[in-house]
């Protein structure tokens, strides 16, 4: 606190900060934050002034210039915080925050640069969100929760698809670039969704994370990841929808089958939440013929009736995808599936599932419906 006239530098540095804000506060607040840590490092004020002239008026520009000087050691959580605030449904804390990032950010344990310190104080906490963000998420002091420090920023990041010129750090490892390249490519659905099990206060949406993530992301999902989060059913047993699909889950007529219940799971899951992307990739996993020749009507039938378990407006819950994607994958027992037909024709079907449904009374049920109702 000044407890005498500022200089005539700093009255000059002042002055400058308040003509070229052009009263816009979040400009200052973003500057202030640069020009306090510009002092703490003893830059001279002349250069402190060089500094201020040269930052970029336009906010949104402003914003990309902030992230661009975060240290590019910290840029694969700043990519994990950016994506996961954009697209969290509901506020989150910071400790889960921090949770999700080391949930999705664990170099080689050997690797210098990073030391895993997810048990931090709520300070240190504090510290790492406003390093790894540039100041441009806050922690609510009253709620703890996470937010960008203003609307704009959020929208400018929305529409820039968070594209603000990350630059890898050459001192990486190769293994650890490697790493960022593969989380750049993923957004923040599935950082939330790989956390799940771990941050018990996004565990109600997890279907919806799940299906966001399927038909949201840039890139084909990995089989094997998803194929371990679906084998789980704990992962998703909390999470909104779960009932309705619960009993589909438990009716699988698994018995006297060679296969596993946890793999029949998996696929019941992805058919009841939609996963078409996954299921569509599956054709990698050695064992999806096994699981079409066994159960293909039955997941036709939780395609085509079964219930609406992921119901929120984000989603693209089309059943004629999941029906065409599971159809993709090969044989099924011999039913015959006429195309095209009409994605809206699936909306009007609902039916529970029976407690222990026979293998041979979904094939002609589902054979007659997709024959006389969705015929060209």
């Amino acid at each position: 606190m000044y407890t005498s006239e500022p200089s005539p530098a700093e009255a000059d540095l002042i002055e400058q900060v308040v003509r070229d804000a052009s009263g816009v506060f979040i400009w200052v607040r973003l500057v202030l934050d640069r020009i306090v840590q510009e002092i703490i490092d003893g830059t001279p004020f002349p250069i402190l002034q060089h500094l201020v002239s040269q930052l970029p008026s336009e906010l949104g520009e402003l914003y990309r210039w902030t992230v661009q000087r975060i240290r590019s050691g910290y840029n694969a959580e700043t990519w994990i915080m950016f994506q996961t605030i954009l697209c969290a449904l509901r506020p989150l804390l910071l400790e889960d925050l921090i949770m999700i990032v080391e949930l999705n950010f664990k170099p080689a344990q050997n690797d210098p640069l990073y030391v895993s310190d997810d048990h931090s104080s709520k300070e240190n906490q504090l510290r790492r969100l406003n390093s790894r963000s540039g100041g441009l998420l806050e922690a609510l002091p009253h709620s703890g929760h996470v937010q960008f420090i203003h609307q704009t920023v959020k929208d400018s990041m929305a529409q820039s698809g968070v594209d603000l010129g990350f630059a890898l750090n050459p001192a990486f490892t190769h293994d650890t670039s490697m790493l960022f390249t593969r989380i750049y490519a993923r957004n923040g659905y599935e950082f939330i969704l790989r956390a799940v099990k771990d941050v018990p206060r996004v565990r109600s949406d997890a279907l919806i994370y799940a299906k966001l993530a399927d038909q949201s992301a840039a890139h084909d999902p990995d089989c094997i990841e998803t194929w371990n989060l679906l084998k789980d059913e704990s992962t998703f047993s909390g999470s909104s929808g779960w009932d309705q699909l619960d009993r589909w889950v438990h009716g699988a007529p698994v018995s006297g089958v060679a296969i596993s219940r946890a793999a029949v799971i998996a696929y019941v899951i992805a058919t009841g939440a939609n996963l078409t992307r996954f299921i569509e990739a599956s054709r990698t996993l050695s064992h999806h013929l096994e699981i079409t020749t066994h159960f293909g009507s039955y997941l036709m039938a939780l395609a085509a009736i079964g219930p609406e378990v992921v119901a929120h407006p984000l989603c693209d819950n089309q059943r004629s995808k999941v029906i065409e994607a599971l159809r993709g994958l090969g044989s099924f027992g011999g039913l015959e599936i006429e195309m095209p037909y009409e994605p809206s024709d699936f909306d009007a079907f609902s039916l529970d599932c029976p407690e222990h449904p026979a293998e041979n009374r979904w094939q002609p049920l589902i054979g007659l419906i997709l024959k006389h109702l969705f015929r060209p």
